[in-house]
């Protein structure tokens, strides 16, 4: 039984996720899940918004399954803010997830999936011709209509599944954080989700005094 498995969403949206952040990206109106797949190097499970939800459902109320995933916080920004309310799973807490980003920081290796990878000259590399590929959804073509044909969802099908394989492969290598690191990561994420509270009558008021 699996006690641990890598989790991916391939999603698209008119938000720009370098430029926003996770967050932003994940509650922009356009964003939308075009495929996630979680398992392992032996197996693996994919779903689509639509289908049937016994198996996923089952892996999320384990609560003895770790998530892992590179920079977890995209995949719980998506969970939280679409698969949650829109599609009625389950919330997955902190205390569940692992960010295999997390452990490269702590061991000086790149926080780029793709460079960290090549540094670890790991077999299986990201699929780069996919990625173009899945990015390219987010666009409009020349009448304005976006590309969901069966051949573009199985393309990025077999990106992503690609891309368990690559971060089960990158966590293999390096491992889990230790307990003190995991502590750190755990209250980095609470900070990180709780955000700054903003005083917003002051920041209005001092707006005006810079204008005059």
């Amino acid at each position: 039984m699996l006690r641990s498995v890598i989790a991916d969403f391939e999603t698209a949206s008119d938000a720009n996720l370098k430029r926003v952040g996770a967050w932003v990206y994940a509650e922009h109106p356009t964003t939308e899940i075009l495929t996630f797949w979680w398992g392992d190097e032996n197996q693996r499970q994919c779903w689509h918004p639509g289908d049937d939800k016994a198996d996923l459902l089952a892996a999320v109320n384990d609560d003895t399954l770790t998530w892992i995933a590179f920079n977890a916080g995209f995949e719980k920004a998506i969970w939280r803010t679409i698969m949650v309310p829109d599609y009625g799973f389950p919330d997955i807490p902190n205390s569940r997830w692992h960010d295999a980003q997390a452990v490269c920081a702590m061991k000086v290796l790149p926080q780029d999936l793709d460079r960290a990878i090549q540094v670890l000259r790991l077999p299986i590399q990201k699929d780069k011709a996919g990625s173009k590929a899945t990015i390219a959804l987010s666009k409009p073509n020349k009448r304005g209509q976006y590309d969901r044909s069966p051949e573009a969802i199985q393309a990025t099908d077999a990106y992503c599944e690609q891309d368990i394989l690559s971060e089960a492969g990158l966590h293999s290598r390096v491992g889990w954080l230790p307990p003190g690191e995991r502590s750190v990561w755990l209250l980095n994420q609470r900070i990180n989700e709780r955000g700054l509270r903003l005083d917003l009558s002051y920041i209005q008021a001092a707006g005006r005094v810079v204008d005059r």
